[in-house]
C-alpha cells in the first residue's frame, strides 16, 4: 500500500499519467516492436484510521491503467491493481489480513510476446496472548498466479501453519510447529506436504534476533507417490546501530509457502511474470530457498540496499518443468530534500530443470541484467507527485535480447 502518507485518514482520490517508450516492447530477439505508449491511472485510498491510532485499521488501494499505445501493432490493454491490510490489537488477540489483486499486460523475459497476468493473494496471521509466558500463532495464506504465456499457465499455493511459543527465558522462546502446504500448477501438477517439528526464538541481545524451526515434512507427490524427508528453516536479524541493517533467510522445504522474493529484476516498472509464480521443484523434492539483504544508511540523504535470493518456481512456459533463479540486487538512493533520485542494478541466473531427477529443462538457460535511474519528486506542489525513469536490460544465454525504456509520469491527489 503505497501512493500516500499512511498516517493520515480518510479518503484520497488521484488521477495520473504516464507517457512511457520502449526500444523492444516484446522482448523479441529479432523482431524488434520501438514503440510509444500512454497510460491513464485514476484510483484511491482510503483509511479507516491513522497506522497505530485504532484498535481496528482499514487500509484500501484500488488503481488502474490504461494503456493506450501509438501503434496499431499494439491493442491497447486495461490494467488492474487493488490492495488492502486489516489489522486488530487487542489486549490479548493481534490479527492482520492482507490481500492483493493485480492484473497486467506486459512481456516476460522468456516468451517474446506480450501476456496477460493475473495474481491474486491473501494472507491471514493470528497472535494469541495464553498466559504471560505463552502464546499461539496461526497464519494462513492463498496465492493464484495466471499468465496466457506459453503453456503453463496456472499456478495455486496454498499453505497454513500453527505454532505454540513458550518463553522459557526472557531471551528464548520455543514451542511445537505444524505446517500445511498444497500446490497446484499446470507445470508441476499437485503436491502437497505436512510438516512437524519445533519452533525455537532466540533474542540475545536487542540487536540480534534468530529463529528456526526444524522437523521432518512428508510429501505427497502427482504421481501418488509420497516420501518424507527433514525439513527446517532459519531467520536472523542484526542491526548493530541506526546506520547498518542485515536480514537473511533459509528454507530447507518442499513447498515455500513463506518465502517471498524480493528480487529487483524485471522491467520498468514492475516485476517479470516469473517472478509472481511461487511453488514447488518439478520433482517435489526439498528445495534450498535463500534471501539476504543489506541496509546501510550513512545519514538522511543516502540509501543503499543490497539483496540475494534463490528461489524456485513452475516454469511458465514449458509443462513438467520448474525454474531455479538467482538474483542479486543493489540500489541507491540520494534525497535531495523534496526529491530523490534512485540507481538500482540487478542480475538474474536462471536454469531450467526437468521433471525427471538431474535432467536439464527445455528452456535453456539464461543470464538476465538490468539497470535503471529513477527520479521522484512527490509534492512538487500540493498534490501534485512527479515521476520519471529511464531502463536498459539485456538478457543474454538461449535467447538474447536488449531494451530500453523511458517513463515520464504526473500525478494529482486530491
Amino acid at each position: 500500500l503505497g501512493g500516500r502518507d499512511n498516517h493520515t485518514e480518510g479518503l484520497v482520490l488521484s488521477i495520473g499519467v504516464t507517457e512511457k517508450y520502449s526500444s523492444n516492447l516484446e522482448l523479441d530477439e529479432t523482431d524488434r516492436l520501438s514503440i510509444f505508449y500512454t497510460s491513464i491511472e485514476p484510483g484511491f485510498s482510503y483509511r479507516s484510521a491513522p497506522s497505530g491510532g485504532a484498535t481496528n485499521v482499514l487500509a484500501l488501494d484500488y488503481g488502474a491503467g490504461f494503456d493506450i499505445y501509438h501503434d496499431d501493432a499494439v491493442d491497447d490493454a486495461t490494467n488492474h491493481r487493488v490492495a488492502t491490510i486489516l489489522t486488530h490489537n487487542g489486549a490479548k488477540l493481534t490479527a492482520e489480513f492482507t490481500g492483493e489483486y493485480l492484473r497486467s499486460t506486459e512481456a516476460s523475459r522468456f516468451t517474446e510476446s506480450l501476456s496477460e497476468n493475473t495474481t491474486a493473494s491473501a494472507r491471514l496471521n493470528l497472535n494469541y496472548k495464553l498466559s504471560a509466558k505463552s502464546k499461539l500463532s496461526a497464519s494462513a495464506n492463498f496465492s493464484r498466479a495466471e499468465s496466457d504465456a506459453g503453456a503453463s499457465n496456472v499456478s495455486d499455493l496454498f499453505g497454513a501453519s500453527l505454532s505454540g511459543l513458550y518463553i522459557y527465558t526472557p531471551k528464548l522462546s520455543l514451542g511445537p510447529s505444524l505446517r500445511f502446504a498444497n500446490s497446484d500448477s499446470d507445470a508441476t501438477g499437485s503436491i502437497s506436504s505436512v510438516a512437524l517439528g519445533a519452533d525455537v526464538r532466540y533474542r540475545p541481545t536487542q540487536k540480534i534476533f534468530l529463529q528456526s524451526t526444524f522437523g521432518v515434512e512428508s510429501v505427497d507427490l502427482a504421481q501418488n507417490d509420497s516420501e518424507t524427508s527433514p525439513t527446517s528453516t532459519f531467520s536472523a536479524q542484526y542491526s548493530p546501530n541506526p546506520v547498518w541493517s542485515f536480514k537473511g533467510e533459509v528454507r530447507y522445504e518442499a513447498i515455500p509457502i513463506n518465502s517471498r522474493s524480493s528480487s529487483t529484476i524485471g522491467r520498468l516498472p514492475g516485476q517479470d511474470p516469473l517472478e509472481r509464480l511461487n511453488g514447488p521443484s518439478s520433482d517435489g523434492d526439498q528445495q534450498l530457498n535463500t534471501s539476504l539483504s543489506v541496509n546501510y544508511t550513512p545519514g538522511n540523504d543516502w540509501r543503499i540496499n543490497a539483496t540475494f535470493n534463490h528461489r524456485t518456481s513452475p516454469s511458465i512456459i514449458n509443462l513438467g518443468e520448474s525454474i531455479a533463479d538467482s538474483s542479486i540486487g543493489l540500489g541507491v538512493s540520494r534525497s535531495f530534500g523534496k526529491s530523490e533520485l534512485s540507481l538500482r542494478l540487478s542480475n538474474s541466473t536462471t536454469e531450467f530443470e526437468g521433471l525427471a531427477l538431474g535432467t536439464d529443462g527445455t528452456g535453456g538457460d539464461q543470464e538476465f541484467q538490468q539497470i535503471a535511474l529513477y527520479y521522484d519528486y512527490p509534492g512538487l506542489f500540493n498534490g501534485f507527485d512527479l515521476n520519471a525513469g529511464i531502463s536498459y536490460l539485456e538478457n543474454t544465454g538461449s535467447r538474447k535480447y536488449d531494451e530500453i525504456g523511458v517513463s515520464i509520469s504526473a500525478n494529482y491527489r486530491f
